[in-house]
């Protein structure tokens, strides 16, 4: 059936639109559309998405994600985490060992992983990047 549930539920966390449905419970594309603008998602404003392809796309996505070997990363690093919602698989600084040469600094932002890419987020880490590029340590920029 066009517009079903097949995957846009599961596409609703990751945009950090929180939805009320059972697992498993279908979402229509209207359900999802209405959920995002509804959110802090980056998509909250947008008037001209063909929202039924999403599903489609984004799981061949997630495949590729789960196959990906990263490569080893020669310098320093700032990761920003989100500090709110974790689960006991969250990875810690311990993981990232096998993956950087240099120095790792973490900075949590406060919110969900889904949240990362909304407005309040992605200002806060912009202001630590600026203060970083003026020369100040990032690590101690707050916001």
């Amino acid at each position: 059936m066009p517009g079903a549930s097949d995957g846009f539920a599961e596409l609703l966390d990751p945009l950090g639109c929180p939805w009320e449905g059972e697992p498993g419970e279908p979402l229509w594309e209207a359900g999802f559309r209405k959920a995002v603008r509804a959110g802090d998602s980056p998509l909250a404003a947008s008037t001209r998405v063909r929202w039924s392809p999403w599903p489609s796309f984004s799981q061949p996505n997630v495949a590729l994600a789960h196959a990906f070997k990263p490569a080893v990363f020669d310098g320093d690093v700032l990761l920003f985490t989100a500090s709110l919602g974790k689960t006991g698989q969250a990875p810690g600084r311990e993981d990232w060992a096998p993956y950087l040469t240099g120095g790792l600094r973490v900075r949590p932002v406060e919110c969900t992983h889904g949240e990362m890419s909304g407005r309040r987020p992605t200002a806060e880490i912009g202001q630590v990047i600026a203060a970083g590029l003026a020369g100040q340590p990032a690590a101690d920029a707050r916001v």
